[in-house]
Parts: C-alpha cells; sequence; structure tokens
C-alpha cells in the first residue's frame, strides 16, 4: 500500500515537471546605450519563429531599431523595423521586414521575466518581426503569444529600461527618450558552452547607409576557407573577422630589399633623363651659333620721337 502511494505521488510530480526548453547555438548580442542583450531561441518549441527571426536579425532589420514600448513589470517591446529604425532599408530586408511567421503557441512554455514573445495582430498568423521581452509573470499570454527564446544575459539591462521615465500613448507606455538598439550580432556559441571568439555572423545589407555597424563576416570566412595557399593564411580562419577582412594584401609582403632595390632604378632612370635634356639643350645652342641664325634675329628700335623717355608703356 505505502508502495502504491508513493508510486502515485512520483508519477503525479513526474508529469507536472516540465523539461526546461532547449535553446539553440545561435545567440543574438543586441547593444544598447544601457547595455548589451543577449537573446535565446527555442530551436524545437519554436523552430519557424526562430528560423524567421534570425534572418532578421542577420539582415540586420534591428540595427538602429528602437525600444519603443517599456511598461514596467509587464513587457519592453521592440519596434518592427518600418516604424522603428532610423536608417531606411534596402528592397531585400523591406522584403524580410513584411513576411509574416504562422504562429507556434506552445501548451507547455509559460510568459515569466525574460521570455522572448512575438508581436501580432488579431490574426494568429500576423506576426512579422516585432517582439517583446517579457518584464514579469505574465499568464494570460500563455497559449496567445508565440514564445520563442529568453534572455540569456543582460536581466539587468531590463530592469535599466524600467527605470526610464515614461508616458502613455493609448495603450502603449513608451519611453520619454528613445532608447535605440545601435547594433546587433549573431554569435555561434559552440557546444562546449564557451563563446566562440571571433564567430560573429551577421550579414551586411547592400545598404550604403549601414556602412557604421561591423562589417561583414561570412564573405571573409568563405574566401579564407578557399585560400590555403600559405600557413599564414590558414592561421587566420581562427582570428577574429576584424582581422581578417583586413588581411595584407601582395604588395604589403614585398621585402625591404626588392623596395631599395626599386628605388635604386627609378633613382638611375631619373639622372639618365636629366642628362638627355641637358645633352639636347647644348646641342640646340650648338646648331644656332654654328648656323649664324642668331645674327637674324631682329631688334627691337625705339621711336624716341614719340616716346622720349625710350620706355614703353
Amino acid at each position: 500500500m505505502r508502495l502504491a502511494l508513493m508510486a502515485a505521488v512520483l508519477a503525479t510530480c513526474t508529469t507536472t515537471v516540465r523539461a526546461a526548453p532547449v535553446i539553440g547555438p545561435d545567440r543574438v548580442v543586441m547593444h544598447t546605450e544601457m547595455g548589451a542583450i543577449e537573446l535565446g531561441f527555442y530551436v524545437e518549441e519554436a523552430p519557424a519563429t526562430s528560423a524567421h527571426m534570425l534572418a532578421c536579425f542577420r539582415m540586420g532589420l534591428f540595427d538602429t531599431n528602437e525600444v519603443f514600448r517599456v511598461d514596467k513589470g509587464f513587457v519592453a517591446q521592440v519596434s518592427d523595423a518600418q516604424n522603428g529604425r532610423r536608417l531606411p532599408m534596402n528592397a531585400t530586408q523591406r522584403a524580410l521586414a513584411q513576411q509574416k511567421v504562422v504562429g507556434e503557441f506552445s501548451g507547455t512554455l509559460r510568459h515569466r521575466r525574460g521570455t522572448l514573445s512575438m508581436g501580432r495582430w488579431d490574426d494568429p498568423n500576423s506576426a512579422t518581426h516585432s517582439f517583446s521581452m517579457v518584464l514579469g509573470d505574465a499568464p494570460f499570454l500563455d497559449r496567445k503569444y508565440a514564445i520563442f527564446g529568453e534572455v540569456t544575459d543582460g536581466l539587468s539591462v531590463l530592469a535599466e529600461f524600467e527605470k526610464v521615465e515614461t508616458h502613455r500613448e493609448g495603450i502603449f507606455v513608451r519611453p520619454v527618450h528613445r532608447i535605440e538598439i545601435s547594433s546587433t550580432e549573431v554569435v555561434r556559441v559552440p557546444t562546449n558552452g564557451g563563446s566562440e571568439s571571433g564567430a560573429v555572423l551577421k550579414e551586411q545589407p547592400s545598404s550604403p547607409h549601414a556602412s557604421f555597424v561591423s562589417s561583414s563576416s561570412e564573405a571573409a570566412s568563405e574566401d579564407l576557407e578557399g585560400d590555403d595557399t600559405s600557413a599564414e593564411d590558414s592561421s587566420a580562419v581562427d582570428t577574429p573577422a576584424s582581422a581578417t577582412v583586413n588581411r595584407p594584401s601582395s604588395l604589403s609582403r614585398v621585402t625591404s630589399g626588392t623596395l631599395a632595390t626599386l628605388r635604386k632604378h627609378a633613382l638611375a632612370v631619373s639622372v639618365l633623363q636629366f642628362c638627355c635634356i641637358v645633352a639636347f639643350a647644348a646641342y640646340a645652342v650648338w646648331r644656332l651659333v654654328g648656323s649664324g641664325l642668331w645674327k637674324q634675329v631682329p631688334r627691337l628700335s625705339i621711336d624716341t620721337t614719340r616716346h622720349p623717355a625710350g620706355v614703353f608703356c
């Protein structure tokens, strides 16, 4: 009887315990003036939403975007790019910003502090890319809004958001001063749990206005992977993206001895040109004097009757 009771209690506890959601290897880091926030994505519970949001971050939709809503204890909501992004978008970014993602409403995940939840209209499948970082328990949002990840680092920054001065505009509580997301990056976290150095996977849009953001490293890494002609190039793969993009060209690898030789040749050519010019000038003077042509050059006569002073005005 006692064993049966213990088994029943154990079964009940087992059914109530929920397995922790699986966070994928990709992390997003959002940089703001109040600090950086790291986001992780539930790739198994919300695969479509996670893939869509990672694509939006890689395409730069959230660069110069804003946290337009800070409702203390409720949500800090990031705007969509059409309304919140300070810099203009290119055609590719505009097309991605308009894409909608199917609503992935979980029956087990709960809205709590640090949860990432998609914003949407009345249509369950109307979410694009605006999302909220939940600032407190909000069970009334469960099964109605798609949870796709959580804040893996930077909860203290959310606490700083809650301290800013706000005002109400309709249903939204907005900060008085703009909270801008200056830049974002996607970082791959290896299986050993450490942060992989230099693994920034951010894709830059083709818009010239986005030049202030860190340069794309995917193209640089592909170029490095295909170039294994020297040990120096192969070792550059493990360096940060900022270093691989600025690899020295072949011209910078010229030795100092070669440069000295080139300078000597350039000096010799200059001396030879000067000698040729002097020789040609001497020959011209010799021909002029020898032929007597200099005697036929007309002399300037001055009419002193019209110009008594003998000077032309």
